[in-house]
């Protein structure tokens, strides 16, 4: 069955001032990535989109930014051509974002004791306000109580918000290959929110590829990691256990 194209608000690349262009041109540069022809055109213009601003050497440069290798890399490795030949058939826009995203660092893991151990600082940060407020200090400068007011309600929603996130938002455990298993949700997130399914092969094979000779992530790790991935990131800020 042929993969049915999905589309979406075409995302460009901003306008470059012509001058800029000029500049760039003058100045030695890094080698521009040959991109193989299997690449569609929506990630073959994000390539060229990131070359164009990470190409140009800087002062004390002695070796290429490391954006402008992982996406050169995602490009062009071989093992890439299984990817860019299951996406082929999408819209411009989407395999621009999937692309975007696949060049990104992932968040920090976090695990339902660092959960704990946040909700449990929000609450004492809103406490310790409260009790501030009724200082005398605290009272004789205009104001100040009812910014700690302020503060303390500010806090305390945010621990009730961190309270009642889905347990599917975080991991038990920490393990050796943390940086993995956290690019490995990202990606597994945004694709399924992309292209409406896991993908699971697709993914092992840009995670491999990302993660460059670290890692070999085979299609099981992703369906295993990607279990508990979430539908939007948490908005609130948590404190890693110790």
């Amino acid at each position: 069955m042929k993969t049915p194209v999905r589309r979406a608000h075409r995302t460009r690349a901003p306008e470059t001032p012509e001058g800029y262009v000029r500049f760039v041109a003058s100045i030695p540069q890094w080698p521009a990535a040959k991109i193989p022809s299997w690449v569609p055109e929506g990630a073959r213009q994000y390539v060229l989109w990131v070359e164009g601003m990470r190409r140009p050497k800087l002062p004390g440069d002695t070796q290429p930014p490391p954006e402008l290798l992982i996406v050169q890399r995602l490009a062009t490795d071989p093992r890439m051509f299984y990817v860019w030949k299951q996406l082929k058939n999408f819209d411009d826009a989407l395999l621009w974002n999937f692309l975007s995203c696949a060049c990104s660092s992932p968040a920090p893991i976090v695990t339902e004791r660092d959960r704990a151990v946040g909700v449990k600082s929000m609450a004492n940060v809103a406490r310790i306000c409260r009790i501030r407020q009724n200082d005398s200090r605290v009272q004789d400068v205009p104001g100040l109580a009812k910014a700690l007011a302020a503060v303390a309600d500010l806090f305390d929603a945010d621990a009730r918000e961190a309270s009642g996130l889905e347990a599917r938002w975080f991991v038990k455990n920490r393990i050796k290959d943390e940086e993995a298993r956290a690019y490995v949700r990202m990606l597994s997130f945004e694709t399924q929110r992309l292209f409406g399914s896991p993908m699971l092969r697709t993914v092992a094979r840009t995670a491999s590829v990302f993660l460059q000779g670290n890692n070999t992530i085979g299609e099981q790790q992703v369906k295993r990691w990607s279990k508990a991935r979430v539908r939007k990131p948490p908005s609130v800020t948590f404190a890693r256990a110790k």
